[in-house]
């Protein structure tokens, strides 16, 4: 069970999975619907000087295209990979919930980098090339 993973380390911190994030700080923590993932991980993103990182429960296929080692990098991946390391925690079964879905979930967890690969002045230009880029059949220009 996840209630296994969580627990509060005495010195101030708070570890899910391998990931420990300090107690004082704001972690970002959701179920997101498939629909609406892309754009609430985004807006995580574009806040990365604010978030150490969050525990988000999201869609098998999504947590796939994202993880560190997912074969093939998509959109969401590239971004999210600049600033975060991005770890698959476990895979949530449909039965899990009521009704069931028709899919399996997965928690994933996001954790800032100490050096994020990408300045955050440079955030907002990355955005606005990608928003450009987005509407383009598999990315192609």
């Amino acid at each position: 069970m996840l209630q296994q993973k969580i627990h509060e380390e005495p010195k101030g911190y708070i570890t899910f999975g391998s990931t420990t994030f300090p107690t004082a700080s704001t972690i970002v923590v959701g179920n997101l619907p498939y629909y609406i993932t892309s754009p609430i991980l985004r807006r995580f993103f574009f806040d990365i000087t604010a978030l150490p990182g969050g525990v988000f429960l999201v869609q098998k296929e999504v947590a796939n295209k994202i993880k560190v080692d997912a074969p093939k990098k998509s959109y969401l991946w590239r971004l999210l990979n600049l600033a975060y390391e991005v770890n698959y925690i476990r895979t949530v079964k449909a039965e899990s919930f009521t009704p069931p879905p028709h899919v399996l979930s997965a928690v994933i967890v996001l954790h800032k980098l100490a050096s994020p690969r990408l300045e955050s002045n440079q955030i907002p230009r990355l955005l606005a090339f990608l928003d450009l880029a987005s509407p383009f059949k598999r990315k192609t220009l």
